[in-house]
């Protein structure tokens, strides 16, 4: 019986432990155990199932592409209607520009494949055929095709072979447009030409690829409104004995002008003069260096590079004569080379130095003996806008100052204004070329 007694708790220790001796649990907890362990596992199953891997990706792959497959065989399965040359078929299957050209069953002939010189290189070779869909040019057989489309079918354009290229300059010409005595540029431009290799026939031909733009010399004459103004202008000073006397009758006359100077003229005493001149407010300009008497005094004999060394060099006396330390001058830009207008041959190698080339409207003719009452004459007949042409260099400039000084004051009486040529240019059409 004592035996009996002693084995009791042994058994109810056994029954209250599980496999691994540990305290066993009450139903109730083994219940809600159970239930907690089945959502872990569920929660993990779910993880899982999002969890990326090799199989769960190609087998996303393959679905879509067989998504994308039956997309497709639908879309081929269904017709299309297209207008090729003026009539109506239905496209299955690709609906490519190949397609319609086949159940048109039209005799278009495919192009050449050519060389540069138009020699065939391959017999049908080129362009399949020439296609316009709707308003769009091509000639790709797998253009793809819309219902409605407006096709017009003709033969294959040829193709020229592939080629080496090496470019060189077409030099640009010069031309004159107008008449009148203020003469302005439009620069030009260089063409390009192309010499041009064929890599499969080697043929060598050149093709014109940039056309050259000419410098253009545009004339015309001032258009000063309805401004009573004369540009005064005197060619060939400084002179020594002339151009002070002209310079004190202007300045009596409260009157600015043009002198167009000679280069090797601004030399010693003369200097002074020509700075005197500046800053009176009048405009100093070049009438070349020497006025070309290296060639029996004739400019139109000067080579195009002679004549634009002619005006460097005057250009760069000036810039002598009135620049000092503190203050580089820079003249005028507006010239008068000699006594003729340039011609086109020359315009190549003066304009690029040059804002404009100034003439005249009216003459004294003082560059030879003329008597001061003609001078006179021709100084009271001036109008509005005129360019009157004297002299301040040359042996009888004194008939000149003598005309000048009786003419201005009754100009002036008459309501006239005497102005540089830049103040004249700066109005009309030149205007936006200063």
């Amino acid at each position: 019986m004592a035996q009996r007694q002693e084995q009791q708790p042994t058994e109810r220790t056994r029954f209250l432990q599980d496999e691994d001796g540990r305290p066993a649990l009450g139903g109730r907890s083994r219940a809600r155990q159970a239930r907690r362990q089945a959502a872990e596992a569920a929660e993990e199953a779910r993880a899982a199932w999002y969890r990326p891997t090799f199989g769960k990706v190609a087998l996303l792959a393959v679905l879509l592409v067989i998504v994308v497959f039956a997309a497709q065989l639908c879309s081929s399965a269904t017709p299309i209607n297209v207008t090729v040359n003026g009539t109506q078929y239905a496209l299955r299957g690709d609906k490519t520009l190949a397609v319609a050209l086949k159940e048109s069953g039209l005799p278009i002939n495919p192009g050449d494949f050519i060389s540069l010189g138009g020699n065939v290189i391959e017999r049908s070779a080129g362009d399949p055929f020439f296609a316009v869909v709707n308003e769009e040019e091509t000639a790709d057989p797998d253009f793809k095709l819309r219902d409605g489309d407006v096709i017009t079918l003709t033969d294959g354009k040829d193709v020229v072979e592939p080629y080496d290229a090496v470019e060189s300059p077409v030099p640009f010409g010069a031309s004159i447009v107008g008449l009148g005595a203020i003469h302005t540029f439009t620069p030009g431009s260089d063409g390009v030409m192309e010499t041009r290799t064929g890599k499969v026939s080697g043929e060598v031909v050149d093709k014109q690829t940039v056309d050259p733009v000419d410098l253009i010399e545009t004339r015309a004459d001032p258009d000063v409104g309805d401004r009573n103004v004369i540009a005064l202008t005197f060619d060939g000073g400084p002179s020594l004995l002339y151009t002070e006397d002209i310079l004190d009758i202007l300045a009596e006359n409260d009157a600015r002008a043009t002198f167009f100077c000679r280069g090797d003229a601004i030399e010693g005493d003369k200097i002074d003069i020509v700075r005197r001149a500046a800053s009176e407010g009048h405009q100093i300009c070049t009438h070349s260096f020497d006025d070309g008497e290296m060639v029996n005094g004739e400019m139109s004999m000067l080579t195009p590079e002679q004549l634009a060394d002619e005006v460097n060099r005057g250009l760069q006396a000036i810039r002598d004569a009135l620049s000092t330390e503190e203050q580089p001058y820079e003249p005028s830009k507006a010239v008068r080379v000699g006594s003729k207008d340039l011609e086109e041959t020359a315009l190549l190698a003066v304009a690029p130095l040059i804002d404009a080339e100034v003439g005249w409207t009216l003459d004294t003719g003082d560059w030879v003996y003329m008597p001061e009452n003609d001078i006179y004459d021709v100084l009271m007949s001036a109008k509005p806008g005129d360019i009157v042409r004297m002299h301040d260099g040359g042996d009888h400039q004194d008939v000149t100052a003598a005309a000048l000084k009786r003419a201005l004051p009754k100009l002036a009486k008459k309501g006239y204004t005497f102005v540089t040529l830049d103040e004249m240019m700066g109005w009309g059409p030149h205007a936006d070329q200063q």
